[in-house]
C-alpha cells in the first residue's frame, strides 16, 4: 500500500515556502506551522518504512490512512491560505509599508479562518503521532502480496507461464471455477509477496478472458484486500491516454476521489460528469476541487464556467467534446492549473489572461485532422479546427504538449520559440489562399522565417510534431528544408500538407517510432528512404501521400525490419517474401481496384488485418485469400 509519501513531500516544500515568505501575515501561528511541520516530518520518515512492505496489520493500515487524510487537509488548508492571502498579480513581494498595511486588514478576515484551521491541523496532528505510541504501531512481518514474473527470473518466469498455460490446457475436463481459485490463490499467496503479476497462456478461444474476469469478479478480490481494482482491455493499436482515463475513472468510482453529481461532498478533490448532457454549475460546493472532468457533456456552454476561478485549487480541467465555444478570461486565475484539454470544442481563441498560468503544462486544443471521402472513388475534402494564440504566450514557461494551434502574428512565432521545455507541437502553418492560388506577402514571409526559427530553437526538446498546411503551395516543404537544426530527436512526427520530397535530415531521424503523411505527394523513393530508419514501429501513408502513378509500392526484404503497424490509404501495395517480418497489424483504407493488394501471405507475424474500401466483393476477397495462408490472422472489416 502506498500512502501520504508524495503528499507529504509536496506539502513541506509549500509549508517552508509560507513561512521564508509570508512571515508578516503568520503572526501567532508561526509554531503551529513549525509544528506540524516536525510532526509530519517524523511521519512521512515512518511511511518510508512501512511503504517497503505490501501488507499490514489493521491497525497500521489505520494509522498510515489516517496520516494519509491529515496530510490531504492540511495541503488543502495550505491551499487555500496561500490563495486568499495572495498578492494582486503585479504586486511585488517587497512592496511598500502602506500596501502591506492594506493587505493586513483585506486578510484579516482570512487569516483568522487559516488561523483556526491551523490549530485544529495541529491537534489532530498530535492525536495521530500520540496514536502511534500508544498502540505500539510498528512494522510486522508481510501477511500477503500479488504474484509477479520477474523478468530478472526467468526459470521463475517459464515455469509459471507452463503451470498458467497448463491451466487452460484442461478447463473443459475440470472447469473453470477450479482455475480461478487456483488463480485466487496465488494473488493471496503469503509466502512470496514480492511476486505482482500473474499470465494466463494459451491458444484463442481457450476462455483467457473468461477465465481473468472471473478472478477479477471473486469475492477475495473485490472485498477489500486489495486498495483498488481496474478492469482494462488492451486493443492492438492504442493511445495510452484512453487507456489512462479509463483507468483512472474506474479508481476514482470506488475511491475517495469521487464526488456524486447529485450530492456533492465540498471535501473531496476529484469529479467526473459521466452524463453527455448534464450542465454544470454548482461551483459554492467544490471549492477545494482539484480535478474537474467535464468531458462529452453536450449541454455545457460557456456561460457555465462564468465562475470557473472559485475552484482556485483545480490541477486538471477537461472541457473535452463539450458545446463550450468560449472560455472566460476568468481562467487565468486558476494559478494551479497544470492541464486544459479544450480539444472537440468550439474554442478557436484563447484568452489573453490565460497566459498568465505559469503553471499549465498540457495545453490541448483544436480537433483532430477529418476526411470526408467519396466512397467510390475516396476523394473529398478534409478538414480541422485550431486555436489561434494570443501574444505573452511566451510567459507559459512550463509549457510541454501545445496544439492544435494557428499563429496569424509572427510574434507569437518567436515567443513559442522560447518554451523550452516544449516537448510536443501542433500547428497549422496555411498562409492564404484565393482563388486556388497561394498568395504570400510579407508578413506570410516573417511567419516562415519566425517558424524556421522557434523549430531550430526546440530542436533538443521536441519529441513530437504535427505540422499542417492545406494550402496548395509548397510552403510546408520549404519550412523543413530550411531548418538549420532540425529537430532529430523526435520520436512522433505527422506532416500534413505538399512536400514532394523529404527533407534531407529526415534520414537521421534514428530516434523516430511514428511517421505520419496525408497529402504530401511523395514519390516512391522516399518510402527507401524511411524503410533505413531504425526505430520506426508505425508507418501510416494516408491519402495523397505517395504521388499516383501505374506501378504498385513494393515492400520487399529490405528494410523496415522494425515495423509492426502499416496503415495505407488507397496506394496499390506488394509484399515480397521475407517482408515486414516484424509487422502485427495492417490498415487498409480507401479505393483499391482488383489487383492492387498483392503478397499479404508473405506477411508471416500478421496478427490482424483492418478493411474499409468500400468494395464488399473485394475485401471478401482478400480475406479469403489471406486466410488461406494466415491462419492465425484476425480480419476486421469495416
Amino acid at each position: 500500500m502506498r500512502f501520504a509519501g508524495g503528499v507529504t513531500a509536496s506539502l513541506l516544500g509549500k509549508l517552508g515556502t509560507i513561512l521564508a515568505e509570508e512571515a508578516g501575515l503568520l503572526a501567532g501561528v508561526e509554531d503551529d506551522i513549525q509544528y506540524i511541520m516536525e510532526e509530519l516530518k517524523s511521519m512521512d520518515s515512518f511511511l518510508a518504512v512501512l511503504s517497503s512492505s505490501l501488507d499490514h496489520d489493521k491497525q497500521v493500515k489505520t494509522w498510515m490512512e489516517q496520516v494519509r487524510d491529515l496530510a490531504y487537509d492540511a495541503e488543502d488548508c495550505v491551499d487555500v491560505f496561500r490563495h486568499r492571502l495572495r498578492r494582486p498579480r503585479h504586486q511585488h513581494p517587497l512592496a511598500g509599508g502602506l500596501l502591506h498595511a492594506v493587505r493586513l486588514l483585506r486578510t484579516l478576515k482570512a487569516r483568522h479562518s487559516v488561523a483556526t484551521d491551523l490549530r485544529n491541523l495541529k491537534l489532530r496532528a498530535r492525536d495521530v503521532s500520540e496514536r502511534h505510541a500508544r498502540y505500539d504501531v510498528g512494522i510486522g512481518p508481510p501477511t500477503g502480496g500479488a504474484i509477479c514474473i520477474s523478468s530478472s527470473t526467468a526459470a521463475s518466469s517459464s515455469g509459471l507461464l507452463r503451470r498458467s498455460a497448463a491451466f487452460l490446457k484442461e478447463v473443459g475436463h475440470r472447469g473453470m471455477d477450479h482455475y480461478k481459485h487456483e488463480i485466487v490463490g496465488q494473488l493471496m499467496e503469503k509466502n512470496d509477496p514480492q511476486l505482482r503479476v500473474i499470465s494466463i497462456v494459451g491458444n484463442g478461444g481457450l476462455g483467457k478472458t473468461t477465465l481473468a474476469k472471473m478472478v477479477y469478479q471473486s469475492s477475495a478480490v473485490t472485498g477489500g484486500y486489495f486498495q483498488a481494482r481496474a478492469w482494462i482491455e488492451m486493443p492492438r493499436c492504442f493511445k495510452i491516454e484512453p487507456l489512462l482515463r479509463n483507468m483512472i475513472r474506474q479508481f476514482s468510482s470506488r475511491g475517495r476521489d469521487i464526488l456524486d453529481i447529485l450530492g456533492v461532498d465540498p471535501m473531496k478533490q476529484s469529479f467526473t460528469v459521466f452524463s453527455d448532457d448534464k450542465p454544470f454549475h454548482n461551483y459554492g460546493k467544490m471549492r477545494l476541487l482539484r480535478v474537474l472532468d467535464l468531458q462529452g457533456c453536450k449541454g455545457l456552454r460557456h456561460n457555465h464556467l462564468k465562475n470557473i476561478s472559485r475552484l482556485f485549487l483545480l490541477s486538471f480541467l477537461s472541457l473535452r467534446n463539450t458545446s463550450v465555444e468560449e472560455l472566460p478570461d476568468s481562467i487565468g486565475d486558476l494559478q494551479n492549473l497544470q492541464t486544459l484539454d479544450i480539444r472537440g470544442t468550439g474554442i478557436n481563441k484563447f484568452p489573453g489572461a490565460a497566459v498568465e498560468l505559469k503553471k499549465l503544462a498540457y495545453l490541448l486544443a483544436g480537433t483532430k485532422f477529418h476526411f470526408e471521402a467519396n466512397r467510390a472513388e475516396f476523394s473529398g475534402i478534409w478538414s480541422y479546427e485550431s486555436m489561434r494564440m494570443p501574444t505573452g504566450v511566451g510567459k507559459m514557461k512550463g509549457l510541454r504538449k501545445l496544439g492544435l494551434i494557428t499563429v496569424t502574428d509572427s510574434t507569437v512565432l518567436l515567443q513559442i520559440g522560447k518554451l523550452t521545455q516544449l516537448q510536443k507541437l501542433s500547428i497549422d502553418v496555411t498562409v492564404g489562399d484565393v482563388g486556388g492560388a497561394v498568395h504570400i506577402g510579407p508578413e506570410d514571409t516573417r511567419r516562415q522565417e519566425h517558424l524556421v526559427d522557434l523549430l531550430s530553437k526546440l530542436d533538443g526538446c521536441l519529441r513530437s510534431l504535427t505540422i499542417l498546411d492545406s494550402g496548395n503551395g509548397n510552403g510546408l516543404g520549404q519550412i523543413l528544408n530550411d531548418l538549420r537544426r532540425p529537430p532529430l530527436l523526435l520520436h512522433d512526427i505527422q506532416l500534413v500538407g505538399v512536400l514532394q520530397t523529404l527533407p534531407d535530415w529526415v534520414a537521421s531521424l534514428n530516434r523516430i517510432v511514428k511517421i505520419t503523411l496525408r497529402f504530401t505527394s511523395l514519390t516512391r523513393d522516399a518510402v527507401r528512404v524511411l524503410a533505413n530508419l531504425p526505430a520506426l514501429a508505425q508507418l501510416v501513408l494516408g491519402y495523397k501521400s505517395l504521388v499516383e502513378c501505374d506501378e504498385q509500392l513494393v515492400f520487399d526484404r529490405k528494410g523496415f525490419k522494425g515495423l509492426k503497424l502499416l496503415h495505407i490509404e488507397s496506394v496499390e501495395v506488394s509484399f515480397q517474401e521475407g517482408a515486414l517480418p516484424n509487422l502485427e497489424w495492417l490498415k487498409l483504407i480507401g479505393h483499391f481496384g482488383d489487383q492492387s493488394v498483392s503478397g499479404m501471405k508473405h506477411l508471416h507475424s500478421l496478427e490482424e488485418v483492418y478493411l474499409d474500401i468500400g468494395d464488399e466483393r473485394l475485401q471478401e476477397k482478400l480475406r479469403k485469400k489471406a486466410t488461406k495462408y494466415l491462419k492465425r490472422t484476425n480480419f476486421v472489416v469495416a
